[in-house]
């Protein structure tokens, strides 16, 4: 492995068909846990996701000589979403997330995490989570418990991690559990990957100037034009699009006639972005 792949990329060179075990972690950080997980799972890739480009370059720097570890910038929802194929995942880790104190809304083990975590594990695939928040840690735990899909083993923490050490040295106390998903369970919904997009535009360039604020809005999916600019290279669009509870900031140009999507974070383009594009530029 040489470098943080795009999660483009990944599925360009259909990494995840070159090998039948698979396992991820959310949040790599520096990589030390990407080390342990490389030496004791020889014969499995093994997926890094960060978001911090910071945290990036310091786990290449420890996994650049590893040949089953993949750094992936990508927020982890969004992966598991988009680009993990359903029922490939043997085991996923999520150690330490940030837990968004005063805005808990923002954690990222939810209802619909859940959901992805069915849909993207093996039959009896693990699901493993630390903390040091115990409202995090109680919160979790009930949503799995209230859950059909998954058995609950409590206190179970393969490895040792960097923050593991830190909160123990400073005398504060930690919680962690496992998760087995149920053998023979299959979600009804699947995720897919759309690389395709419309690249024809309709709309006279007085019209194009003049949609910042634009919204569309379903049950699942919202969409917004934040500015607008125009320059010698056309006319660029700075928008977000969110589907449930993950999302990206997305770049459109639009340059004679035609609309290019450029890539800023995950350089994926699922269906429900590509219906938002076609409903406003078509």
């Amino acid at each position: 492995m040489a470098g943080v792949i795009s999660p483009r990329k990944v599925i360009d060179k259909e990494i995840f068909n070159k090998n039948e075990r698979h396992i991820l972690e959310i949040g790599c950080g520096n990589g030390e846990f990407l080390v342990q997980l490389s030496e004791a799972r020889k014969d499995y890739t093994i997926w890094g996701l960060d978001i911090s480009n910071f945290a990036l370059k310091k786990a290449l720097s420890r996994t650049k000589n590893l040949k089953n570890v993949f750094l992936v910038k990508s927020e982890g929802k969004w992966f598991l979403q988009w680009i993990t194929p359903s029922f490939t995942l043997d085991e996923i880790y999520l150690l330490f997330p940030d837990p968004w104190p005063g805005r808990e809304k923002r954690r990222i083990v939810d209802t619909y995490f859940l959901e992805l975590l069915t849909s993207t594990l093996k039959p009896e695939g693990r699901f493993f989570f630390s903390t040091d928040v115990e409202d995090y840690f109680t919160n979790v735990r009930e949503l799995f418990k209230e859950s059909n899909n998954f058995n609950i083993v409590d206190g179970v923490n393969a490895f040792y991690t960097k923050y593991e050490r830190k909160w123990k040295a400073a005398g504060r106390k930690t919680y962690s559990l496992s998760v087995v998903k149920k053998g023979e369970f299959r979600d009804s919904k699947t995720y897919k990957t759309f690389l395709n997009y419309p690249q024809k535009v309709s709309l006279s360039e007085d019209t194009l100037l003049n949609l910042t604020g634009l919204e569309l809005r379903t049950k699942d999916v919202f969409f917004k034009i934040i500015k607008t600019f125009k320059s010698t290279s056309g006319i660029l669009y700075k928008t977000v699009f969110r589907f449930r509870s993950t999302g990206q900031k997305q770049l459109f140009l639009i340059k004679n006639g035609e609309i290019d999507i450029l890539p800023v974070q995950a350089e994926i383009y699922p269906e429900p972005l590509v219906e938002a594009i076609k409903l406003i530029f078509s």
